[in-house]
Formats: structure tokens, C-alpha cells, sequence
């Protein structure tokens, strides 16, 4: 993974094709959609947080019978299966092969392809009600960002509603909200993705912040101070450690969707487009 990460964005492909080769063969879904490198526990946490926000949409977009959804970097489908279990009509597209595949083995009420988010512009204009989008254009390079954004206006009917669940990454303070960008990760502040949005003609109807893992973060800054010339017991100890933050993490979770967006590290954004 980290070797093709700090290649070029026209291998971006291959390392989502082996994210997905990988969590497949491992019969684990979650891994290539959250984080690769961690605990199956810490994945778990990501998507309990995720499901979080994603409340938010579902309770918002209203009823979903008969509508055409197009989730964007699908994955192994669990957005798709979400909104086709509402009674929508689900196209789920992403970028590795393998996924495309076992998703139209095992989801066979929704329909899947194989396509980057870079090629929305060959929809026909007004195909969707709906388009979702999970942590994905984030693993876009940003100069691609603006014309995601125009092509999801483009193909969405009028009144539709674009879904999606960025990044929004901020210390404590939220007076420091600006972070540098990953190897395969392309951030931008809660502000700027309104921004990007209403520039192209889209506005804002709701947002919610989701993510929030004070602790995780917590212990995050300690494992940094601590990883330089450790031993191997304290190397033991700092995972146990980890894995007790995680469990503790789930309820606070809940618990922190209470308190300010700009706390959060995601944001949940509903954008609109105007009759």
C-alpha cells in the first residue's frame, strides 16, 4: 500500500484495485472503505461513525421509492444497499474492477459499473434524483474537484439533492481548521466545499458533522510523541491501549453528535440543486 501511494495520481487506480483485491480475498469489506491499516475494530468504528451521519441523509432526502440514486465510488455497495433497501433504484459506480464484481454477485437489487468519478460527464444531464458520495472525492486530486461538483449538477434533475460525507479535518482548535493533504488524500475545509459547491450552482440545505472521536484523536497525539525508540512491550501496551480507546469511542460517538460541526473531522453535506 504505502509504496503505491507515493506514486503518481495515474496509479491511484492500482492501489484502490489492490485495496479491494486484498479486502476481498480477506472477506472484509470495511478495510478498502475505512482504513487499510488499522484494527478490524477501528474499521468498525468508521463505520459506526459513518452510519451516523449518514442518518442525517436518509432522514432528510425523504422518501426514496422509485427515486434514481447514483452513489459515486460505491465500494462493496453499503450505501447502495442502504438506499435500494428505501426503495430507490441504485447505481453504484467505482473504480475497481474486482468490487464492480462481487457487488453484482451479492447485491443483485442494485446495478453496479465500473467507472472513475471522472467520468460523470457521461451520464445523460437529469438522469438522478439523488447522487451519493462517501469519502471519495477527497481520494481525488483537487484539481479534478470543481468539475466533479459541475458534472453532479449536470446530471442531477432539478430540486435533487447531492449527498456526501468528506472530509473536513480541524484540530481541538477550531481556529485550525487547514491540515496538509495525505498521499492519496485531497482535503478542504468545511467552508471551502460549500464554496466549490455553490460556485457551481448548487445550495447548501443542511449539514451535520460526523467523526468526531475525541479520544482516538487523543491517543493519536500521545502514539506520536511515543513512537520514536519504544520497546517492543511498549509497542504492546500502546495497542492494547488503542483497542480499549476504541470501545470507549463508540458510545462517546453518539454522544459528540451533539456538540459543534466544526469539532468534527467529516461533515455531512446536503447540497440542492434549485428548481
Amino acid at each position: 500500500y504505502r509504496s503505491l501511494m507515493k506514486k503518481p495520481e495515474d496509479n491511484l487506480q492500482s492501489y484502490w484495485e489492490t485495496l479491494h483485491h486484498d479486502g476481498i480475498a480477506a472477506n472484509d469489506p470495511l478495510a478498502p472503505v475505512c482504513t487499510p491499516d488499522e484494527s478490524d475494530r477501528i474499521n468498525r468504528l468508521y463505520n459506526f461513525g459513518h452510519r451516523l451521519g449518514m442518518r442525517d441523509v436518509f432522514k432528510r432526502v425523504g422518501d426514496l421509492k422509485g427515486k434514481k440514486v447514483l452513489d459515486v465510488g460505491c465500494g462493496r455497495g453499503r450505501w447502495s444497499k442502504e438506499f435500494a433497501g428505501r426503495g430507490a433504484e441504485v447505481l453504484g459506480v467505482d473504480w475497481s474492477r474486482e468490487a464492480v464484481y462481487r457487488n453484482r454477485q451479492e447485491i443483485t437489487e442494485c446495478t453496479f459499473t465500473c467507472m472513475s468519478v471522472k467520468e460523470l460527464h457521461n451520464f445523460k444531464p437529469g438522469s438522478f434524483d439523488i447522487v451519493n458520495s462517501v469519502t471519495v472525492i477527497q481520494h481525488v486530486p483537487r484539481e479534478f474537484h470543481q468539475k466533479i461538483f459541475e458534472d453532479v449538477h449536470t446530471l442531477l434533475v432539478k430540486g435533487g439533492r447531492f449527498c456526501m460525507l468528506e472530509s473536513v479535518y480541524n484540530s481541538f482548535s477550531p481556529h485550525k481548521a487547514n491540515h496538509k493533504d495525505g498521499s492519496h488524500t485531497f482535503y478542504w475545509t468545511k467552508d471551502a466545499w460549500i464554496g466549490i459547491a455553490e460556485k457551481n450552482g448548487f445550495k447548501l440545505r443542511s449539514l451535520k458533522g460526523c467523526l468526531y472521536f475525541p479520544l482516538l484523536r487523543i491517543y493519536n497525539k500521545l502514539a506520536a510523541v511515543k513512537k520514536q525508540d519504544i520497546s517492543t512491550q511498549w509497542q504492546n501496551n500502546l495497542f492494547i491501549l488503542k483497542e480499549l480507546v476504541t470501545i470507549f469511542s463508540f458510545p462517546i460517538e453518539v454522544l459528540s453528535h451533539v456538540t459543534p460541526c466544526r469539532f468534527a473531522t467529516h461533515g455531512v453535506f446536503i447540497f440542492e440543486k434549485p428548481e
